[in-house]
């Protein structure tokens, strides 16, 4: 279907191709049937896990008639999702910082937080000065994700995700 009769705004190619062209490369959304979130009936939900942007995007269409009836971008790591009301508001959206929540530390640490040109820096710190507890990197302004995993003890330990600057990212497992 094209993106234009979604909604007028829109270009006149597939939506599908639109919204592609909008993730980065290697996101792949996953169409669905499910129970509406907003209002009654099956709706047609569209769910991309964007792992470069620590966020996951979901927009829900009546699956009848296909009207959008909004969606959002989840962040585990944010205040609170972003809401989408519109599809001409997605591109937006999809770039908008993050406001970050304060990680959660462990007994005995306190979170620190750096922020430079580069990015900004987030982690837990205990009392002789060593990472201990989440920890979260991201890349200028808060719209990229570059790392995000735990330490104990000064080490990395358990999954860390590893992102470049131009979004590929990877997962590292350490001991």
């Amino acid at each position: 279907m094209p993106a234009e009769k979604l909604d007028p705004a829109l270009p006149g190619l597939a939506f599908g191709d639109w919204l592609r062209g909008l993730l980065p490369l290697g996101v792949v959304p996953v169409y669905r049937t499910r129970p509406c979130t907003r209002g009654d009936g099956e709706c047609l939900i569209i769910e991309a896990e964007i792992v470069s942007r620590a966020r996951t995007l979901r927009l829900d269409f009546d699956s009848e008639n296909l009207r959008f009836r909004g969606g959002e971008l989840d962040a585990p790591d944010a205040k609170h999702a972003l809401e989408v009301e519109r599809l001409t508001e997605l591109p937006d959206r999809l770039t908008d910082p993050i406001r970050l929540e304060p990680v959660q530390c462990p007994d005995g640490a306190h979170a620190k937080l750096r922020e430079t040109y580069a990015g900004i820096r987030v982690w837990c710190e205990n009392a002789a000065g060593q990472r201990h507890g989440p920890a979260r990197s991201w890349f200028s302004t808060g719209r990229y994700l570059m790392s995000r995993g735990r330490y104990e003890n000064n080490e990395r330990t358990g999954e860390w995700i590893e992102c470049s600057r131009f979004e590929h990212c990877r997962v590292r497992h350490y001991d």
